[in-house]
């Protein structure tokens, strides 16, 4: 199975993007494929779009820049990258988090070797700026991860619209729960990943119920009953105040690169 990136971004990270594609270039595998969604394209300068792109484009297979001359709110800019994705696995990124290096490694062994159309994992945040190594992966299979989040519900998985988790006994803010290994971070976040034929019944949302990415991923639980949740941290979760600033790439420390 091959691998696509989306990267939904905005041109206030446009700046975040070298640092999060030279993470992906030194990582244990490449994606195949790398797609950005490009919210207000017109206010980057068209040398910077273009420097990016030449910079990578032997790196990586493949490389799209969908240039969006308008604002692209959450959901509609993650299905942009979507849809013009080609690859069977999906992975998401969010235009300002770091990868793990070994996360398209990870997410590619699991798409492989189980059945599952969705995959979610836990995250670090800005007290912990280093990858320690994937060894050893735990995780809630398509079963368990269903019935964590509508553990009292009782009709069939597949009739109707998503109903609320909450209404069934899941005790959670609007973007997670606890989770057995002590995340509190079940489904939300930018970085699920996704079998390409999830988009063949279920597009993310044009408008949001609580948060965009909260309610696509309870949509494709809900509907195909295929997610899982893992442990590991793959994704460095950009909590900083300053994260809008174009100017402040720098600011990442020693998660950035050039």
């Amino acid at each position: 199975m091959k691998t696509s990136l989306i990267i939904p971004a905005t041109n206030g990270n446009f700046n975040y993007l070298q640092c999060i594609l030279s993470h992906y270039r030194d990582g244990t595998m490449k994606p195949d494929q790398v797609v950005i969604s490009l919210s207000n394209a017109h206010l980057v300068e068209k040398k910077q779009i273009e420097n990016l792109e030449k910079k990578f484009e032997n790196i990586f297979k493949d490389i799209k820049i969908l240039q969006h001359n308008k604002v692209m709110v959450q959901g509609p800019n993650r299905d942009a990258a979507s849809m013009a994705a080609d690859h069977e696995i999906i992975i998401s990124n969010d235009g300002d988090d770091i990868p793990h290096p070994q996360r398209i490694e990870v997410i590619k062994y699991l798409f492989e070797n189980y059945d599952i159309m969705h995959l979610n994992h836990s995250y670090q945040t800005r007290n912990e700026t280093t990858f320690p190594p994937i060894n050893h992966i735990t995780f809630l299979n398509p079963e368990q991860t269903f019935y964590h989040h509508f553990p009292n519900y009782k009709g069939e998985p597949y009739q109707g619209r998503r109903p609320d988790p909450r209404l069934y006994g899941y005790t959670c803010h609007a973007y997670g729960a606890y989770v057995p290994w002590g995340a509190d971070d079940a489904t939300h976040a930018g970085c699920p990943a996704f079998h390409k034929d999830v988009f063949k019944e279920l597009r993310w949302r044009q408008t949001e119920d609580h948060a965009w990415d909260w309610d696509f991923v309870l949509d494709v639980l809900f509907h195909f009953r295929k997610s899982i949740i893992i442990d590991s941290k793959l994704l460095w979760y950009n909590l900083s105040g300053d994260r809008r600033d174009t100017s402040n790439a720098l600011g990442l420390g020693s998660l950035y690169r050039e």
